[in-house]
């Protein structure tokens, strides 16, 4: 082991087209022109590893805006040995704007009311590009 390796990330994302459905009432909304923003570190000491990231989308609807509806947040932990990862992951997704009744269109901009998260164990065999 030769201390720790540290990785960062920043990714911007752009949506040429999309829609959102809701329910109540029975809806499509149109999304085309949306964008995200991710940031995620990792950090690894010989085959131990644990990071996370955080993406927020920024649904647009009716113009350009920059007001997020929503926090995408994973948290990352497991060994990886060779092109195989073993690991255990959080994701959980809270709105922004909370205390909202459903999902709305408040001035243009989509308010969603829900939490949610999962976990799940997972082994993945890849391989790694080195130069």
């Amino acid at each position: 082991m030769n201390g720790i390796l540290l990785a960062a990330w920043l990714m911007l994302g752009w949506l040429p087209n999309g829609g959102l459905a809701v329910y109540d009432p029975p809806t499509l909304i149109d999304v085309s022109g949306s964008y995200l923003v991710e940031l995620g570190a990792e950090a690894s000491w010989g085959p131990v590893f644990a990071g996370g990231s955080m993406q927020v989308p920024v649904w647009q609807h009716d113009g350009f805006t920059f007001w997020p509806s929503q926090l995408v947040s994973t948290t990352d932990i497991g060994v990886e040995v060779g092109p195989i990862r073993l690991g255990w992951r959080h994701t959980c997704a809270h709105p922004v704007t909370p205390y909202l009744e459903r999902v709305q269109w408040y001035e243009g901009q989509l308010v969603p009311r829900w939490d949610s998260a999962y976990d799940f164990i997972y082994l993945r065999i890849g391989v790694r590009r080195t130069r």
